[in-house]
């Protein structure tokens, strides 16, 4: 699949999720539970060859990094990770190479003013839920990390994964769009 044929599939997945977020939600649930063997790509579209640039950020590089960290903490949950994360850090949402774009130089790459505050937002959100999700587990918490994580976290990374394309789709330059691509 091309890339831009990949960003604009997961941002129609992102509007459709929130119509259909209880059945995706409850499926995720049941997948996270004891003994489960989910893997962190599941739901996930496949990965286009190439970059997205637009306003000085590779838009598929910072979706795969955050696809990438939802592995990396699910694999932690399910105790299949020897890392350690430190929940105060793993919470901050302008630690990343999209939360230092999105609270600098992305703040004047819009011209949807709704678009930039809905996405900070759900970035926010997602690396809130993880170091929630961190916390749960650092204190044996595993079913209330199981739950965030199939739930709400779910939820989160889906929206702000689309959230992400539709940036890239409304703010790259219009020959980075075209249909081909």
């Amino acid at each position: 699949m091309g890339m831009i044929k990949w960003l604009r599939a997961k941002a129609a997945r992102a509007r459709r999720h929130g119509d259909s977020a209880a059945k995706a939600v409850e499926t995720t649930a049941s997948e996270l539970g004891a003994g489960s063997t989910l893997n962190p790509h599941d739901h996930e579209d496949d990965l286009p060859d190439g970059e997205a640039q637009a306003g000085g950020l590779d838009f598929v590089a910072a979706i795969r990094a955050h696809q990438a960290w939802k592995g990396r903490l699910l694999g932690y949950v399910q105790g299949q990770s020897t890392e350690t994360f430190d929940a105060a850090e793993v919470a901050r949402d302008d630690v990343c190479v999209l939360g230092h774009w999105l609270h600098g130089p992305g703040c004047q790459v819009l011209e949807d003013p709704a678009l930039l505050p809905e996405l900070k937002a759900a970035h926010a959100q997602f690396h809130q839920l993880a170091g929630q999700i961190v916390q749960a587990m650092q204190a044996g918490d595993v079913a209330t990390a199981q739950h965030l994580m199939a739930t709400d976290y779910h939820r989160v990374s889906v929206r702000m994964q689309g959230k992400l394309a539709e940036l890239f789709l409304i703010a790259a330059p219009p020959e980075s769009t075209s249909a081909t691509a």
